[in-house]
């Protein structure tokens, strides 16, 4: 988790938007629970969708 955290916060402030910035972190981990719940954020956001919003659903697990 800190690694990528540390990457998305090292991504954000080099100025890559935040879709990208997620697909970076998701593809530097290894920790596939978090790579597909992080993955279901990133492709829920060109939707309009708020960050928090697709871990809340019920449907998602």
């Amino acid at each position: 988790m800190e690694r990528f955290c540390r990457l998305i916060s090292a991504m954000m402030k080099a100025g890559v938007p935040l879709p990208e910035t997620m697909q970076g972190a998701i593809e530097g981990t290894n920790n596939q629970v978090f790579a597909k719940a992080f993955g279901e954020v990133r492709d829920a956001m060109p939707e309009g969708e708020e960050i928090a919003e697709p871990r809340a659903s019920p449907t998602t697990s």
